[in-house]
């Protein structure tokens, strides 16, 4: 088997409690999230928020490698129970998911803001050429949040689909998968072609409740024998 039950189950648990940790910490505008905001207002909230910006990302890091053993250990599970097509095409698109969704928290957590604290000190031209790096900075972690998002989607789709094949863990619980899995690409394509920053705030709700989902399939899985 891949991974061990009871150990993936404690990785999902402890994940999905880092991933809400660092979502219930991340600075937020009073009108919305980062990138609906003006320019200067973004740099002084995140500059003024340090505080709680490095502790936020700290918890969202680590989060990630948790839930992908959670996720390998449920992989290793629904193998066992001859679920190979689905479980693997699932495990597939949240690894590649997991690996954007990393790069884009390192780029949004640890160098946004010396960009902002660059932007802030600048004068003249050189403040306007800051201004756009950090726009820009901004931008690459959405180009890079908005397939990790959607790879999240489907394989936790594909997961829940597989647990009604083999009828493991409880009917019900994975029939909310695979509707979550269908509003999340909805959500997806809608933050995809509305502005930018649509997808940055669809995104806390749909990964709550994705994380929510994955902290009882971790329960779930620590219960199998």
């Amino acid at each position: 088997m891949v991974g061990s039950p009871r150990l993936g189950g404690v990785a999902f648990i402890l994940g999905g409690l880092l991933a809400i940790l660092g979502n219930i910490l991340h600075p937020r505008g009073e009108t919305g999230e980062l990138g609906a905001l003006a320019r200067d207002t973004e740099a002084r909230l995140i500059i003024d928020n340090l505080g709680a910006w490095y502790p936020s990302h700290v918890a969202l890091t680590l989060s990630v490698p948790l839930l992908l053993l959670g996720y390998v250990s449920l992989y290793g599970v629904l193998l066992s129970k001859g679920q190979r097509s689905y479980s693997t095409a699932a495990i597939v698109a949240l690894g590649l998911g997991q690996i954007l969704l990393l790069v884009a928290i390192a780029l949004d957590g640890f160098l946004t803001p010396m960009l902002a604290q660059n932007y802030q000190a600048a004068t003249g031209a050189a403040k306007e050429m800051a201004g756009v790096t950090l726009d820009y900075n901004f931008l690459l972690s959405l180009i890079l949040l908005a397939p990790g998002f959607f790879s999240l989607t489907v394989g936790i789709g594909l997961f829940a689909t597989s647990l009604l094949k083999a009828k493991l863990f409880n009917r019900g619980f994975a029939g909310v998968g695979v509707a979550l899995g269908l509003i999340g690409v909805v959500g997806y394509l809608g933050g995809l072609f509305g502005p930018y920053w649509v997808l940055s705030a669809t995104f806390a709700p749909f990964a709550l409740a994705f994380t929510i989902w994955g902290v009882a399939a971790g329960i779930f899985l620590y219960r199998t024998p």
